[in-house]
């Protein structure tokens, strides 16, 4: 319901721009705790767009740190040492990158994966990780919350739902106890590092609880969040109990970044389906108990650093190792894959169609060599039984493709099943005429990128399922279904046989984009837009908060020279519902935008707006019945003058499609009669032109002429009430509030003078006016 107060008195004016004046300068002050003071004595606001830094620091939060942190016994001594090496990460080079440019300095919050004994001193490894680099600030975890947290409800739950391997998912209510503390842990350690200034930057399906976690303790902490990993359809996504509560935790970010924009629509569909939230295209206001903010979806496939490959492929160690490989396989094709040990990477089923290829094609036989790498993403002790499972079935599977084309100097699968090293990964790359990159779901998956760098000046072919997000990205690739042996064998053969023109062009698509799109260009896109989002956010804050305290000093003041009010209630609902409700008091009323209008008193008449012209209602009745019948959940709202099209109850995705196809249609009807078409929340209205709440306030303020209010409160939620904020924006005594409630879409774009939290406070308000 919308509502509008009307006070007369002698003259607050005066006192009406004290308080809006104080508002604004709690505003100004509000502005200048943003301006951020550098250790370089430079300074940064995020008002000025052009500011070479984008923000002073960023606090990268991830469930791994890019270390490899090991406890190993002295040579001749009982002692033992913590060895710390690294390992490549394209988040960590994006950064080294933008160091001293877009940012001043960044900080790395995650686990380092320890396997470390109780009696260890965790001191000692801190220090030693921090000797390795001071850019890293390790969180670490004990057995049971590694056991829960991450083998239990991150590996066997998160990881297998998001990428599709439904057989495989566990769930289990301990281990999402585990998953809200290990998140709950990150916030606290990262509130104590943060700074104002500081912007934090999380990754990944392991802290999804994280961003709503800091917003909660931190309002004005700007966040970011990238999803590395699919987001899955809302049909599996809804199979997790805790669905609700990781959804909202995202939402705690200003910024959420995805590698598709197949993972953006259908984390944007489970939002609407779970949580009841509308997204507009840039993404999704929430409004929550702690605060209003908009989060902005965005697509932002990550890339590598060609750099290091570059630099290894001219290494002298390298070449050699190239050369020497050329000379085991002279007269051979090679056809290379690598991939983690995990059921998402469909090597059993690649095994089979390079066995079916030979079986099929015998020409192929002593001509043709399948390199597949198979890298153990845990120690041999503590693999699953599913990746148990799985080194049989591809132990099994190479021994007996072996065993049935192979001869004594020669195999036709070469199997290598280990961590094999950044020189030998580049000198396989820069070999191999083809590469297999053909997992049943991915993320992104840079193997093709980093296959593609390698071949720089061979031009080989890049064969890649088209269920990863690589897919979207690399045109040159010849894309598969990995789940059609047949796709992928005549992919296979295709590539093998391809012209070398053909090899060239696809190539220089692939190696354009690479090129491009690096993990630096990545990085630089993301924190550019949260640092726009989080500086537009400011900047819509400019809509001051309601001044209570003045409002009620205000309504005293007045009460005690002249104590006539007129309250009248402004509404787009019916005229049965408002006299239902409210009918028996002797307050003004509107009903449906305007069309109806009641004077203030007891038993007035209603009056109708003589302009209106109903001969388009029976069209539209005809058609918005229709849509009714087809589409399930919806209904008609017939009003005495509008009607409107409600379909909140009815399945999202189809509705709004449906919505779409009512517009297109109303659109028409609207060419020959005079209306007006007003989409809101899960809802369309038809309403004759020129019909609106701004009108009611006109006609309201045309009878007061003899007698000009000197004080006016108009409070209102919707956007249609912006016509009545409009309206008295040229007017002195008109003190507009804009009420943040129910997600409503640009709330802070608004014609009003302040805004309010939400509709208790309203309440809370006129409850305290009421006892003055």
């Amino acid at each position: 319901m919308k509502s509008g107060t009307i006070q007369s008195n002698t003259n607050l004016l005066k006192t009406t721009l004290e308080m809006i004046n104080n508002t604004n300068n709690d505003y100004k002050d509000n502005i200048k705790n943003h301006v951020i003071n550098t250790n370089h004595g430079k300074t940064f606001n995020p008002l000025v767009q052009d500011s070479n830094l984008f923000c002073k620091r960023i606090i990268i939060a991830s469930n791994s740190l890019p270390v490899n942190v090991q406890r190993e016994k002295e040579e001749d001594s009982d002692q033992f040492k913590i060895n710390v090496t690294r390992e490549p990460f394209p988040i960590e080079s994006a950064l080294f990158n933008l160091l001293g440019k877009e940012i001043e300095d960044y900080l790395w919050v995650g686990w380092p994966h320890c396997n470390l004994n109780e009696e260890d001193d965790l001191d000692v490894v801190r220090d030693a990780i921090n000797k390795e680099e001071p850019h890293f600030y390790p969180i670490f975890l004990d057995n049971k919350s590694i056991t829960n947290y991450y083998k239990g409800f991150c590996k066997i739950g998160l990881w297998q739902l998001l990428h599709y391997q439904m057989n495989h998912v566990r769930l289990d209510m301990e281990w999402w106890d585990s998953y809200v503390q290990v998140n709950q842990l990150f916030a606290d350690h990262i509130g104590k590092l943060w700074r104002p200034g500081d912007f934090v930057w999380v990754h990944d399906y392991h802290l999804m609880l994280l961003p709503v976690l800091l917003r909660e303790k931190y309002p004005s902490i700007p966040i970011g969040f990238f999803f590395h990993a699919p987001f899955p359809s809302y049909e599996l996504f809804r199979i997790l109990p805790s669905r609700k509560e990781l959804l909202n935790g995202i939402l705690g970010s200003n910024l959420i970044g995805f590698q598709s924009f197949e993972y953006l629509r259908h984390f944007r569909s489970s939002c609407a389906r779970l949580l009841d939230l509308e997204a507009e295209p840039k993404g999704i206001e929430v409004v929550t108990d702690h605060q209003f903010h908009f989060v902005k979806l965005q697509v932002y496939p990550v890339g590598v650093d060609f750099s290091d490959f570059v630099k290894s492929l001219g290494t002298a160690s390298v070449i050699a190792r190239v050369e020497k490989l050329k000379t085991i396989f002279e007269g051979k094709k090679v056809v290379f894959a690598r991939d983690r040990l995990d059921s998402i990477e469909g090597v059993p089923r690649k095994l089979q169609v390079i066995e079916g290829l030979l079986k099929n094609y015998p020409e192929w036989r002593g001509k043709l060599v399948f390199i597949q790498i198979y890298e153990p993403t845990t120690e041999l002790c503590n693999e699953s039984e599913e990746q148990k499972k799985l080194h049989r079935t591809v132990n099994e599977t190479v021994g007996r493709i072996n065993g049935e084309y192979g001869t004594l100097d020669f195999n036709p699968i070469e199997y290598i099943n280990r961590v094999v090293s950044f020189e030998e990964i580049s000198a396989l790359y820069k070999l191999a005429d083809v590469a297999l990159v053909t997992p049943v779901r991915d993320g992104m998956n840079l193997t093709s990128h980093e296959y593609v760098v390698c071949q720089k000046d061979s031009h080989g072919v890049l064969i890649l399922s088209e269920f990863t997000g690589a897919a979207r990205c690399l045109g040159g690739a010849i894309i598969v279904n990995p789940f059609s042996k047949k796709e992928m064998t005549d992919a296979i053969l295709e590539a093998l046989q391809m012209t070398s023109k053909d090899r060239k062009l696809k190539h220089q698509i692939n190696y354009n984009y690479v090129m491009a799109n690096t993990s630096e260009f990545w990085a630089k896109r993301f924190l550019y837009d949260l640092h726009e989002v989080v500086r537009e956010d400011i900047e819509n804050s400019s809509v001051p908060h309601l001044n209570i305290p003045a409002i009620k000093k205000s309504f005293a003041e007045a009460r005690g020279k002249h104590p006539r009010n007129e309250i009248y209630i402004i509404s787009g609902r019916d005229r049965a519902s408002l006299e239902g409700w409210l009918g028996k008091l002797p307050v003004g009323m509107s009903c449906e935008h305007g069309g109806l209008f009641r004077p203030t008193g007891i038993d007035q008449q209603w009056i109708e707006n003589s302009k209106i012209d109903l001969s388009w209602k029976e069209t539209v009745v005809n058609i918005m019945q229709d849509f009714e019948d087809r589409t399930p959940g919806s209904f008609v709202e017939h009003k005495q003058i509008n009607l409107t099209w409600h379909y909140r109850n009815a399945d999202p995705d189809f509705s709004e499609f449906q919505a779409k196809e009512l517009m297109a249609q109303l659109h028409a009807v609207a060419n020959k009669y005079p209306l007006d078409i007003l989409v809101g929340k899960k809802a369309i209205e038809v309403k004759p032109i020129g019909i609106n709440k701004g009108g009611i306030i006109k006609l309201i303020l045309s009878k007061s002429d003899h007698e000009k209010p000197d004080f006016i409160l108009c409070i209102g939620d919707d956007k249609t009430d912006e016509d009545m904020f409009k309206e008295l924006t040229s007017v002195d005594a008109g003190y507009t509030v804009k009420v943040l409630s129910d997600g409503a879409k640009d709330q802070m774009n608004t014609y009003a003078k302040s805004y309010i939290e939400n509709s208790n406070e309203v309440i809370q308000l006129l409850n305290e006016l009421s006892k003055m």
